[in-house]
């Protein structure tokens, strides 16, 4: 019935603007006050593999479309009450990926905007489940984004908005229940809003304050039920369910004030300062009933009810400032203070469980900056933050404390740059940062973070873009390293009527770490080595193409190819390939042809897909 509806807007539509679009043309044309462009059409979809994969991918379906519609307007006369209105919106009518945008302006007094993102997510992987628990998803996800700015006087702005998300559809989860596992279906339904007011006053020419208010809420049903009686994955195992049911929905509403003060007192001195107060309330109820046969084989009943509560309070507190010292030298440098508090309780049956987690950051960091030359910067500096944590929980009834130690980090940061020449420039920047004592085994002791980018760019529209990344994490605690490189490279060249590029990618991922688990049992355990592997080599190949033959054939095309080898070996290629028409009369015919093949190392996941799209529509 939902993609009915949408078809039948999307031929609404269609009819609206070939009705409108030839008047419109021979009325506004001349003075430009309108300009725009739709596109209809009808997809063809053939797959040949792994449907499930494919749509986890791609998920494209035959049907009509309202591929695009784009609409401009803009009044030769500044008196009226509206300077520019455009409107966007592509794949209407069932496509996973749909978006529409309204923008409004008048210079001068407001701008208003408004956006809509629809998108589908799905998930479905057949390997067998002694690889690993088995899931599924498959929901739909709406971003409802608006905002309107108003110049109420040369010194006041008001800033009004609201972002909405919304998460509806199903999913399957695995839970074990009594040493056996068992396959739920998990409904998915969540909505959060979020509204924002905030007030933009200069004071004077050299002092602006913005005040601001946040307030979100957020729902989350949080359900599973057992579709019907199981006896779970382990058919030998005594384990059975007849019926089980959990229920935890939980909501919250947050608030949060905010002031940020940009002040300029001397030509050499910026002052950049915020602080924000927050505070949330969340509510949590919780239900549990199933029955059946326990892993001893004795039957079980399960009837559980509780609810509770968590609060929490934010303190964030910020200031930044750089100093000219000479028309070479800047000084520059910022504080931070973070405050964390949130206690909650859970209550089921009566037995109160409490927790409380509290933790403040303090960090200060400094640096220099350098003008070399007209086209020479380099910048360096250190920074430092300290984390104190305390931690309290009930344990056998008690609420008991627990301080682990305080968490400091040291790190120095640097970059250059460096425009050798109107046509080349280099970029670098490099961070290291320690921790004496992190929080988690698989959180760093050490991080080296180094970056370089250079570009060249020529009159003759040729441009080559090229840049490399390193992260080196590392553990010395439990020896956990992660390395990761990259490497882009990417050619362009444009002309008039001609538009290529060519990309590359390289990305090479490993984690590693050597464990020893140690077993409980009488006497002692035992104790053996649990090494945790996993590496990474990604290659990414890009390329496009764009030839305009004249002012009413334009060719082109496009290609992706995605490679990784080692752990999960996986590639992927992408090509596509189009021929759009403008007829004399403003028509326009747009034909294109897609391509898609991927292939798993165990081919269990493998499909190819032939996507073809025909479209026409009017142009003014």
């Amino acid at each position: 019935m939902r993609n009915t509806q949408r078809v039948m807007m999307s031929f609404g539509l269609l009819i609206l603007f070939l009705g409108i679009g030839p008047f419109v043309h021979a009325q506004d044309t001349d003075e430009g006050m309108f300009s725009g462009q739709f596109l209809m059409g009808y997809r063809l979809v053939n797959i040949d593999g792994v449907e499930s994969k494919y749509n986890q991918h791609i998920n494209l379906d035959d049907g009509a479309r309202l591929f695009n519609v784009q609409l401009n307007y803009e009044p030769p006369d500044s008196q009226e009450l509206v300077d520019l209105l455009e409107l966007d919106a592509t794949n209407l009518g069932g496509d996973p990926f749909e978006t529409f945008r309204l923008s409004l302006r008048k210079y001068g007094k407001y701008d208003f905007s408004y956006q809509r993102r629809k998108s589908v997510y799905f998930y479905e992987d057949i390997m067998p489940h002694e690889s690993f628990d088995f899931h599924t998803f498959n929901f739909e996800r709406t971003i409802d984004t608006a905002s309107l700015n108003m110049q109420l006087t040369d010194k006041a702005k008001l800033h009004l908005g609201f972002n909405r998300y919304d998460k509806e559809g199903n999913s399957v989860t695995t839970l074990d229940v009594s040493r056996d596992e068992f396959e739920f279906d998990k409904p998915v339904d969540e909505v959060k809003n979020e509204y924002r007011l905030a007030l933009d006053y200069k004071l004077h020419d050299k002092v602006t304050v913005v005040l601001e208010e946040k307030v979100r809420d957020y729902e989350n049903t949080n359900s599973l039920f057992l579709p019907g009686a199981s006896i779970g994955e382990d058919p030998e195992d005594p384990t059975v369910l007849d019926y089980f049911f959990y229920d935890q929905p939980y909501d919250y509403e947050s608030f949060a004030h905010t002031i940020r003060i940009n002040s300029r007192p001397t030509d050499r001195l910026t002052v950049l300062a915020a602080a924000t107060i927050e505070s949330l309330d969340m509510d949590v109820h919780f239900a549990e009933r199933g029955a059946g046969i326990a892993y001893t084989g004795d039957p079980f009943t399960s009837d559980l009810e509780g609810a509770g509560s968590i609060e929490r309070d934010i303190q964030l507190y910020d200031a930044d400032l750089s100093f000219l010292v000479t028309d070479r030298v800047m000084l520059v440098g910022g504080v931070k203070y973070h405050d964390f508090e949130q206690n909650g309780d859970l209550a089921v049956h009566g037995e109160e469980n409490i927790g409380e987690w509290d933790y403040s950051i303090t960090g200060v960091e400094g640096g220099v900056q350098f003008q070399i030359s007209s086209a020479m910067v380099v910048t360096g500096g250190l920074r430092h933050e300290s984390r104190e944590v305390d931690i309290a929980q009930t344990l056998e009834g008690e609420l008991e404390s627990e301080s682990p130690e305080d968490t400091k980090l040291t790190g120095i940061f640097g970059n250059f740059s460096w425009r050798i020449s109107e046509a080349l420039r280099l970029t670098t920047d490099y961070q290291l940062g320690s921790v004496d004592d992190p929080f988690t085994l698989a959180s760093p002791t050490d991080h080296h973070r180094f970056r370089a980018r250079a570009r060249y760019m020529m009159n003759s529209g040729f441009s080559l873009t090229g840049s490399y990344l390193l992260h080196r994490f590392e553990n010395d605690n439990s020896e956990w390293t992660a390395d990761q490189d990259q490497v882009n490279l990417h050619v362009g060249y444009r002309r008039e009527n001609f538009d290529c590029a060519l990309g590359y990618g390289l990305m090479l991922v490993k984690r590693e770490v050597d464990q020893e688990i140690t077993t409980v049992g009488f006497g002692g355990g035992d104790v053996f080595e649990f090494p945790i592997l996993y590496e990474g080599e990604t290659h990414l190949v890009t390329g496009r193409a764009r030839l305009d033959i004249n002012d009413q054939w334009a060719v082109g095309g496009n290609v992706n190819f995605y490679d990784n080898t080692e752990s999960e070996p996986v590639t992927q290629l992408n090509l596509r390939s189009f021929v759009e028409v403008a007829f004399a009369n403003n028509y326009l015919l747009n034909v294109s042809y897609r391509y898609v093949d991927f292939e798993e190392e165990d081919g269990l996941n493998d499909y190819s897909a032939n996507i073809g799209e025909f479209s026409v529509g009017y142009r003014w």
